[in-house]
């Protein structure tokens, strides 16, 4: 079947898109494999292998020799036969008497096999000691190639923006026993985490500082002039950076404003706000960002008067004095000095309060401005500044979440902006689009589905909580959906119905995909498959974002061959917006065309649509730079503040009623017909607890995952990777991996391990007990380790392949390749 006719309307691509990247050249890690060792493992494995042959021949043409009971053999030959049987059971070389007895027994067939097998033992013994000395030597290697990453100053400065405590104690103990030559537990815990460091710089790509740059590109129609004239970019022989910024936690803003706010000094100026909805309460001649003054001169009342009443207020939870910071806005630090200097101070006591205020925000400027500029020794002295006049401030400790990932580590972080330009051609794409089809296809359904059944489980709990009740408040709801939605959803996973659409799709998802890699079916999509997903209906607005990393065939880089893509993860929303397009050097006009391209999606959508819709923003308090976007539509704040608070355009979860309407529910507004319809978050979140926000959300679409028990092969179509291969092992098939006391014992452990499931060398591991999959070169013995300590705190592990390879990576530049992914966006009504 055409996958191209599953569309039921045309998916597009947004021109613009972010180019990730790392920052260190993946060659700083592939140098430290383990060569010749693994030359001389491949020799061990060879006779090992030869031996496993001699069994089979053992079994089919001496056993029976020895057994025909046509041959009269005398006791002592029996003796003989009886102990060669045990060894070859127990897969042992023979002893001195057992040889002279096959000698003696005068067989040729018995003695020519026993000569091979004993000669493998001796092959493998005599290799096996050959690769521990090869080992030894060099492991000398390998350690002085990541002592020397260590030491280089761009490694260090990496480090210090990324934990400055863990680079604190790491190098003042790396620099001061370097020399030393024992390897104690405390070097080996110490390098693994270097390593772990080394192998995050060189092939994730974080967008983070200078080991993750944001770069950006375009698609365009002819463009193209490499690669067949089908993706082509513009770089020095050097990558560099442009430019680089500095930004304050958020948290650190928050607690900045809090004090101004709370400077008694300045009662009477600090903009006044309803704690909670604005809807709820009405006050007589009061509007949000009033301070005591103006509401005094707007009531005619004494400022004294409205002083007493706005403590009242403050007393009763309904007002509190605050600069609320936008959770959108990137340069934070910025708007609350401006708004700081916006304050309308009339008495000496509130002049002197606001300048002694601005004075400090202002020092914290200068000193972010110096922290962009500085060397790495002149950072860390900034930083320690920083942090004690912080602490000093807030009373609080400034470093938080050490070593923890998505959390804010330290006050002061950094991205930069790179000095490359890449254009894809319009045609490639437009190929690339007709490979995706199909996947999107059963991804839009997919998510249908689940929505549908979180709908059914979500009126359960409705029913159970609120009874016959025809509305209640949506923060009510949200509760009794934390409340009841594990237990609920956790019942219909162990009690599926075999009716239930979701059920019927992923069984003949996964018969589909099946039949696809066993060669009975042309395409990903059955005949079967296709007809069950066209009977869905997907014509809603669909905003996602595909992370795509381009491949080359490592003989065809800058020839003709056109590049396959890997789909490296299906984002829901907007993911290339907020903080990463900040570094654009057009970001307002990019993000005027993405508003643009939504408002005609939202047009399309609202026409087909039986019921009048309202878009609405979810406006969460900001976790470390992932800032909640602002589209077209209302604000509904939950834990953070819009960027602009009109009365009729910003709301609070209370304003909202979650209805019933039919078999469904549906969130309006009060008085408002229109149902609320949330535009699909661009962070992580967790599943259940996202629910209640999502039954009402445009689609959050999410891609099913084909597993099959231990080996999962590659899907690929056309010239899209939807699946890189993955294997799923317990910690029980790598007990001889966990178990090795010694680094020789454990390398040559994994090497087998690789042999008997069919393991790459290049793979990333994922493991419940770490959020982000980790890098492992499998003839790395530092990758070694940290396979070990990582395996033995889980009880399961998932190999994924590394796609692309590293010799079919694109991104280079005169000092190596790196890791590269561009985050697109794709939207469809």
């Amino acid at each position: 079947m055409n996958q191209t006719a599953l569309a039921a309307s045309v998916w597009t691509w947004f021109p613009h898109f972010v180019l990730r990247s790392t920052g260190f050249p993946f060659e700083w890690i592939g140098r430290m494999r383990m060569e010749e060792t693994q030359q001389v493992l491949e020799a061990v494995f060879a006779w090992e292998e030869k031996r496993h042959r001699l069994v089979e021949q053992w079994e089919r043409d001496v056993l029976p020799l020895l057994t025909d009971k046509a041959i009269r053999w005398e006791k002592p030959q029996q003796k003989v036969l009886a102990s060669v049987y045990r060894k070859v059971k127990k897969a042992c070389a023979f002893n001195e008497n057992e040889r002279a007895g096959i000698q003696a027994i005068g067989r040729s067939e018995l003695s020519e096999w026993a000569h091979q097998w004993q000669e493998t033992f001796q092959q493998e013994e005599q290799l096996y000691r050959q690769a521990e000395q090869v080992f030894a030597g060099e492991w000398e290697r390998v350690r002085e190639e990541l002592h020397t990453c260590i030491a280089h100053p761009r490694f260090r400065e990496a480090v210090f923006l990324s934990n400055p405590s863990f680079y604190e104690r790491g190098f003042a103990y790396f620099d001061q026993h370097r020399a030393d030559q024992t390897r104690d537990s405390r070097w080996r815990q110490l390098e693994r985490q270097f390593f772990t460091y080394l192998q995050r710089f060189t092939a994730k790509n974080e967008t983070a500082s200078f080991f993750g740059p944001v770069n950006y590109g375009r698609i365009a129609e002819g463009e193209g002039t490499g690669t067949n004239g089908l993706i082509t970019a513009q770089w020095p022989d050097t990558f560099a950076l442009e430019k680089r910024v500095a930004f304050y936690a958020f948290w650190v803003l928050q607690e900045l404003a809090a004090l101004v706010a709370a400077d008694p000094a300045l009662a009477d100026v600090v903009p006044l706000m309803f704690r909670g909805s604005s809807k709820q309460v009405q006050l007589e001649h009061f509007s949000e960002g009033m301070s005591v003054r103006e509401w005094a001169k707007a009531t005619g009342a004494a400022v004294e008067q409205t002083r007493q009443e706005v403590d009242r207020l403050i007393a009763n939870s309904t007002l509190q004095r605050i600069f609320p910071i936008p959770s959108s806005v990137i340069h934070g630090l910025a708007d609350l000095i401006e708004r700081i200097g916006r304050l309308q101070a009339e008495t000496e006591a509130e002049r002197g309060a606001k300048e002694r205020w601005l004075s400090v925000l202002r020092q914290l400027q200068r000193l972010q401005h110096q922290f962009e500029q500085g060397d790495l020794q002149e950072r860390i002295a900034i930083l320690e500044r920083v942090e004690t006049m912080v602490s000093d401030l807030t009373r609080l400790a400034p470093r938080r979440g050490e070593g923890e990932l998505f959390r804010d580590r330290t006050v002061l972080y950094e991205d930069t902006r790179g000095n490359l330009t890449i254009c894809l051609d319009r045609r490639m794409v437009d190929h690339l689009l007709t490979d995706l089809y199909g996947p999107l296809k059963i991804a839009t359904v997919y998510t249908t589905l689940r929505k549908e059944r979180y709908m059914k489980i979500a009126m359960q709990i409705y029913r159970r909580m609120f009874g016959n009740r025809q509305a209640v408040r949506f923060d009510q709801f949200v509760v009794a959906c934390h409340k009841l939605l594990p237990e609920l959803a956790d019942g219909a996973r162990e009690h599926g119905d075999a009716d239930d659409p979701l059920e019927e799709f992923l069984r003949i998802f996964h018969q589909s995909c099946d039949a696809y890699l066993e060669g009975h079916s042309p395409t990903l999509i059955s005949p079967e498959f296709a007809a069950f997903l066209h009977k869905m209906k997907d014509d809603d607005l669909y905003l996602t974002s595909p992370d795509l990393l381009v491949m080359f065939d490592s003989g065809a880089k800058g020839g003709a061959t056109a590049p396959t893509f890997v789909l490296g993860e299906l984002h829901h929303g907007i993911t290339m917006e907020g903080w990463m397009l900040s570094f654009h050097s057009d970001a307002d006009r990019v993000r005027e065309e993405i508003r643009q391209e939504i408002v005609r999606h939202l047009a399309i959508v609202q026409e087909r649509s039986k019921r009048k819709i309202l878009p609405a923003n979810l406006i969460f308090n900001r976790k470390m730079k992932t800032a909640p976007q602002e589209y077209p539509g209302v604000m509904v704040e939950v834990s953070g503040y819009a960027s602009t608070r009109r009365p009729d355009a910003t709301f609070g979860l209370k304003d909202l009623v979650v209805r019933v309407d039919g078999d469904e529910l549906v969130l309006t507004l009060r008085g408002d017909d229109r149902a609320i319809r949330f535009y699909p978050p661009a962070f992580g979140f967790t599943d259940q607890a996202y629910v209640p926000f999502a039954l009402f959300s445009f689609p959050i679409v999410q891609m099913p995952t084909y597993r099959r028990e231990g080996f999962t092969p590659r899907i690929e179509t056309g010239h899209l990777v939807v699946q890189r291969a993955q294997w799923t092992l317990s910690t029980e098939d790598l007990q001889t991996v966990i178990r090795a006391k010694e680094p020789f014992s454990a390398y040559v452990a994994v090497q087998k391990v690789r042999r008997q499931y069919s393991l790459p060398r290049h793979v990333f591991l994922r493991v419940p007990s770490e959020q982000k999959p980790v890098y492992l070169d499998l003839e790395n013995p530092y990758a070694v380790e940290l396979l070990q300590h990582l395996a033995g705190k889980n009880e399961t592990v998932t190999f994924s392949e590394m796609l692309p390879a590293p010799d079919q990576l694109w991104l280079r530049d005169r000092h190596g390749t790196y890791c590269s992914e561009l985050r697109t966006l794709l939207m469809r009504s």
